[in-house]
Formats: structure tokens, sequence, C-alpha cells
């Protein structure tokens, strides 16, 4: 049975609406018919709150009698993926839930992960617009958002900080469960009347967000740069400056330098590591790290095996001493403080030159255990392994050897406190925002973006708007 009241309604919520109680029954006679238009039917498992707004029709009343969506029935241009299809079409923007924000993209980043998106032959039942998070000014905000303001500036992210969820409580937003508890409410409508889920898609001259997903950002600096922030650059930030944060002075060696690997690049460098690794096999990508704050890049297809790379990084990051009483460690179980994985598993074959040896990415996950030492670190973030790929390791070096091992992919970041102060890296210079953006293209140029990101010609493909 569905809850009355909608599962975020809390009591300082209804105080703050006059002591009014706002009930999903409240919200499907404020024109939550209006937003989901005939989306029930073909949204098929969409929730039940989603389905009942379809036959609501009574007219409004209560506190939100006097509410009326600004943006509702605006036209706007989305890269759609239906069925079989991907192009770019002409909506119409539904009225949005009063916890909802509107955004004016002004740009949006193609993650590597997003990227099944080129093959057609998925068909996806549920349209819905492209893309994760983007970057633009706030057009209108619902009457239950607080945080966010018409006008803002703002990034919106992959994953929320509801800040009232079991992980949210526990100080792990980075798993916020909110997202996955939202209802799927068409943001817009095709032509032919179709609705067309909208949360997250950035590819889109007007995105419709949750408030948690939504972070004012107070910054000028340029909106192609500041929309990897959004994404690969957050993981990557995080990934050295959040749950495992570098020490200073510490080795740090990274595999693989896309946007994640070049954004840890740079977190290790502004965290003060005296020595940074990067271990990539394209070239131009070796250069960047170099230009972002690596020590050292090296290819790993001019090793023969991970064995002989393991050695070489062993070697590169021995103790400056073997004397066990003056802070020295034995070379034989060396290796670096921090050892970072951003590589995860090849989707597309690099059309430049040839990439992993072991295209699944379980042999980089192998070295990356094998190289860290005992007291070291070692974190990882790659997706896209293929089903049923295992790593395998020794049981007494799992259970004794005192390596850490910190996953996940969002990397222990606190959206609300982390976005709005790493923007001021992008402002001071501390944070190379500018060699991170490869293509940049407007919409109707979306595929370059993508193709730029599938087959790595470009270190990010970004769509703008101007």
């Amino acid at each position: 049975m569905v809850s009355d009241h909608y599962p975020y309604d809390s009591d300082h919520e209804q105080a703050d609406a006059g002591n009014t109680s706002f009930s999903r029954r409240d919200l499907l006679r404020h024109g939550t018919a209006a937003l989901i238009g005939g989306g029930a039917a073909v949204l098929g498992g969409a929730p039940a709150f989603a389905q009942a707004g379809a036959q609501a029709a009574a007219p409004a009343k209560g506190v939100f009698a006097d509410w009326r969506p600004e943006t509702a029935g605006r036209k706007f241009r989305a890269l759609v993926r239906y069925r079989t299809s991907l192009d770019v079409q002409t909506l119409t923007l539904n009225a949005i839930h009063p916890r909802q924000v509107v955004t004016r993209v002004e740009a949006a980043q193609a993650c590597y992960t997003m990227l099944n998106a080129l093959n057609p032959s998925i068909p996806v039942m549920n349209a819905a617009i492209f893309g994760h998070g983007a970057i633009g000014i706030v057009e209108e905000v619902g009457p239950l958002v607080k945080r966010v303001q018409k006008g803002d500036r703002v990034l919106i992210v992959v994953t929320g900080q509801c800040g009232e969820c079991f992980q949210c409580l526990r100080g792990k937003a980075a798993n916020c469960q909110a997202g996955f508890n939202r209802p799927a409410l068409p943001a817009a409508t095709m032509a032919d009347g179709t609705p067309v889920i909208g949360n997250l898609g950035g590819f889109a001259e007007l995105i419709v967000s949750w408030e948690e997903m939504t972070i004012p950002i107070f910054s000028k600096h340029p909106a192609v740069e500041l929309a990897n922030l959004s994404c690969v650059s957050m993981t990557g930030l995080g990934m050295t400056m959040v749950r495992a944060p570098i020490d200073a002075g510490s080795n740090v060696v990274i595999f693989g330098a896309g946007p994640i690997g070049l954004s840890a690049v740079q977190g290790a460098r502004i965290q003060g590591a005296s020595q940074i690794i990067a271990v990539e096999p394209i070239r131009y990508r070796r250069d960047l790290a170099l230009k972002v704050g690596a020590h050292a890049a090296l290819d790993p297809n001019a090793f023969p095996d991970s064995a002989a790379l393991i050695t070489r990084l062993r070697e590169m990051t021995a103790p400056q001493t073997d004397r066990p009483f003056a802070g020295g460690r034995n070379p034989a179980a060396g290796g670096p403080d921090f050892v970072i994985e951003a590589v995860g598993g090849e989707r597309f074959v690099p059309r430049a030159e040839r990439y992993a040896r072991e295209p699944n990415g379980i042999e980089v996950l192998q070295s990356v255990y094998t190289l860290c030492p005992g007291g070291g670190t070692m974190r990882t973030c790659g997706v896209g392994h293929p089903m049923g790929t295992t790593v395998t390791f020794g049981a007494g070096g799992w259970s004794n050897s005192s390596k850490n091992h910190v996953p996940g992919n969002l990397a222990g970041v606190q959206m609300k406190r982390d976005l709005p102060r790493w923007t001021r890296f992008f402002e001071t210079g501390q944070f190379d925002g500018k060699s991170l953006v490869g293509v940049a293209v407007p919409l109707d140029r979306w595929r370059e973006a993508l193709e730029a990101s599938a087959y790595r010609s470009a270190i990010t493909g970004i769509v703008t708007f101007s």
C-alpha cells in the first residue's frame, strides 16, 4: 500500500508551510496531473504515486492553491533516448514537484559509464533525457525547496545528499538513498504525448532535479570546466581528499589517467604528495598527467607483464633507507603509500592506439593489490568489469597483511560540503580544469562529445549550451 504522506515530508517542512500537512493527496490536487500527463501507461512499472497523479483533476485547495509552476509548458530541446533511438527532440516541460528545481543548463559532461547508449540495439522502453549531471542557472524552484533560489548557479550531481536517510545520517552521503526512493516523475512530454523522465538528464537545455541533487556553488568560473565537477572530477578529488586522504609527503601511484585519474593526480598534488606516478597506456594522457602534477608517467604496455611493471614501481617508491630504527622499511616489503585505481572495464576499443593488455580491468585490480605494501592504502573506483570476472588474493595476505582497501565510486564525497569548496580550486588555479576539457560542442553535435569519451580521442566530451 502506498503511504498517504510522501516519504520525505517531515514535521519541520509542514511547519514551514504554515502548519498545514502536505500529503500525497494534497499534491495530486495541486496540478500533478499536468506533470504526469499520460505517462502511467507508458511508464509501466512507475510508482503508484505517479500512476495516481494521472487520474487527479480536483481543483486546487490548501497551502499550494496559489502556486503556479512558472516553467510548465515551456518548450526546450533535449537528447532523448527511447527504444532504439537517441536523438535531439523538442519537448514540453511538465509542472514540477514542490521539491524539484528547474535549471537552465550551461554545460554537461559525457561520462564513460553512460556511453552504452551508443549501442542502439539495446532498447529502452521508458523515454528519458540522456546524461548525468550538469551545471547551470536555476530558473524555478518548488515551494518546498529551501537551499536553492532562482538565479543560483548550481551543479546537478549524480548522487545527492538528502541528510536524512540511513547513509547520510552516518556520514556516508556518497551512498545517499534518496535517489532510489524518489518517484520517476516524467519531466516533460514528447510531441506525441509520450512522457519523458528527466532526472539527471544533463544533455538538455533544461534539467529537472530534486533539491538534494542541486548544489549551489556561487562561482563565475567557466561552465565548460566546472561541468566535470558534477561527476568525474568530483570522484577523482574524493578519492584523494576525503575518505582516504593522501598524506603530505607520501608516494602515490595512480592507475589510469582518464578524467578521474587526472583529477586524482591533482588531488594528490593539492594534498602535498611528494611523488605521484601515473600508469597509463595512452600517450597524450600520460602527457596530461605530467602537465597537471604527476612526477612520472609510465606506459604499462612498455613492460613485458604486470610483474615487471610492479617491480619498477617498487623501485621508484623505495624507502630512502632500510634502517628500521631510523624510519626505514625493508625494500622487499616496500611500495607506494597509496595506490589508486581509476580504470575499470573497457567498453570501447580506442581508435588511436593500443590500450589495455587485459581489457576487463582485472589485471589492474590484481596489480593494485600486489603493489600495495602492508600498511598502505588501496583506493578503487573502476566500473564496467564483465559479469562473472573475479580478482583473487592469497587468503593470508587478504586477512592479515595490513593492507587497507577503500572502494567506492563517489569516494566519500559530501556533496553539499565539498563541491562549493572545490570550485575554489578551479578559481585559484590549484586545480587545472582547462586541461581536462577535451571536445566541447553544442547539443546538435552531441555524438562528437560521446565518441570522444568512448574512444578516448579526447580527455572528455562536453556538450555546451549558449
